[in-house]
């Protein structure tokens, strides 16, 4: 389901909003798919960084996406209409962006490996892991390169 992009990361001070918009998932197959969840792999709050919404964005006919900005959304996509994951419905054979909000908290170094996403198709549960990792270092002058 995803298109294996890797680590991404950077250094923002306690306090920042952050969209992580680096996950590029397609549904390849001809039927619809239902989100029932999204989340970077773990959990959704590690003590200093809390996940707060998670939103799916439809990439047909989009070319600027985000892979880690201050605020959201994201400045390059602004206007762009995000829908919240879960309960999403991915339309066939079709490329979504997922972006993640988050809020850095405190001091720490924070690395996410994945993103694990549940979904529903034709009554039957699935999960499918896409290799886009986060590594989020707070204060900003915290090197977060390794």
């Amino acid at each position: 389901m995803g298109d294996g992009r890797g680590l991404s990361g950077g250094s923002r001070d306690p306090g920042t909003v952050i969209s992580f918009g680096a996950s590029k998932v397609r549904n390849p197959t001809d039927e619809p798919l239902t989100v029932t969840g999204i989340s970077l792999r773990g959990s959704n709050t590690q003590d200093g960084v809390t996940v707060t919404d998670v939103y799916v964005l439809d990439l047909t006919g989009i070319t600027d996406t985000a892979g880690l900005a201050n605020g959201f959304p994201p400045p390059s996509q602004a206007t762009d209409p995000f829908v919240p994951a879960e309960g999403a419905v991915l339309s066939p054979n079709t490329w979504y962006q997922i972006l993640f909000v988050i809020h850095v908290e405190k001091p720490g170094i924070w690395t996410f490996s994945d993103v694990e996403i549940s979904y529903e198709a034709n009554g039957e549960k699935f999960v499918a892991t896409a290799p886009d990792g986060l590594r989020i270092c707070a204060p900003r002058t915290v090197d977060c390169s390794q």
